[in-house]
């Protein structure tokens, strides 16, 4: 199996994961069904959903579980040098209990 490591950012109030179109791509993500979304003023068509068969966060595995595509570059201009993948969201969170050590990184 192989490993690979992205950034990524904790967001419990998304509802879907999110991942760079890079990752995606590198990743071979099986495609879904194409969506909407909206962000309370503004809907936007035709986002690409996508599968995730494994991911692991800390050591736990996490199985069959879904997100969407969106180019992440605008969010890592706003966070500053460190470049982000994606953002991990509340349905993925939801189903194991976080410690987030800030001082370790971990």
């Amino acid at each position: 199996m192989i490993t690979k490591k992205y950034n990524f950012l904790f967001d419990t109030g998304a509802e879907l994961n999110i991942f760079d179109p890079l990752i995606v791509d590198s990743l071979n993500l099986k495609k879904l069904k194409k969506g909407t979304i909206s962000n309370g003023k503004n809907s936007n068509s035709g986002i690409q959903r996508v599968e995730i068969n494994n991911i692991e966060i800390g050591g736990v595995q996490f199985f069959e579980t879904v997100g969407m595509v969106w180019d992440m570059t605008k969010v890592a201009n706003l966070v500053g040098c460190v470049k982000i993948d994606g953002i991990i969201s509340n349905n993925l969170m939801r189903k194991a209990i976080w410690q987030i050590d800030y001082k370790n990184k971990k």
